[in-house]
């Protein structure tokens, strides 16, 4: 009974990867453009503070 729990327990952890990877798939590209845009306006007014 304890070895199925343990097994219950892994086949759910590996589900959540798994969808985890799926929505981080299809996601990826619009949030790595979202990301880097908004590192861009984070760090444009820093760099220009630094710099100047």
């Amino acid at each position: 009974m304890k070895q199925k729990t343990i097994i219950n327990i892994f086949y759910i952890v590996f589900s959540l990867i798994n969808l985890f990877y799926l929505v981080c798939l299809k996601y990826y590209i619009d949030y790595a453009a979202f990301s880097t845009l908004c590192l861009f306006y984070i760090l444009g007014p820093l760099s220009s503070v630094r710099f100047f």
